[in-house]
């Protein structure tokens, strides 16, 4: 059973249909998150069961558990955040990994889609090296 919400900003070209997650403080935050058809209807990021995202965050060590699609607003709580990137950087990043461009002092990184739909191009190992460079960081300190 569709959303008429969800599909009424789909048809209107609006990708972005769920909240930013941000706050003060953050120590990651993941852009480019529109929502898929699945993520639309159950109104949660990466909803879809055979996304890697959640699956993807707690093996490279971001959370401390597997957390489920709809627990996404707890994202915070581990210093991670959400929102639409190519708003942000006015362009399609060239490579995965560390980008050049930085918000303040904060890293900005391209990671492969988890999404099941761009399985051709998943490769886990930048996200693990995200993972390595953020526990890195909290070492720091």
């Amino acid at each position: 059973m569709p959303l008429p919400e969800a599909a009424a900003a789909h048809a209107m070209g609006e990708e972005h249909i769920l909240p930013d997650v941000l706050a003060p403080g953050l120590s990651i935050v993941f852009c480019g998150t529109a929502a898929g058809t699945e993520s639309a209807r159950r109104r949660a990021y990466y909803a879809h069961p055979q996304n890697r995202f959640w699956r993807v965050l707690h093996e490279a060590g971001l959370t401390p558990r597997r957390l489920a699609p709809a627990e996404f607003a707890l994202l915070p709580d581990f210093g991670l955040g959400l929102t639409a990137g190519r708003r942000y950087l006015g362009r399609d990043g060239a490579g995965y990994g560390p980008q050049p461009e930085r918000i303040g002092e904060t890293a900005i990184w391209l990671l492969p889609s988890p999404s099941p739909t761009a399985t051709w191009k998943w490769d886990r190992a930048p996200w693990l090296a995200l993972g390595e460079a953020a526990k890195a960081q909290r070492n720091r300190f």
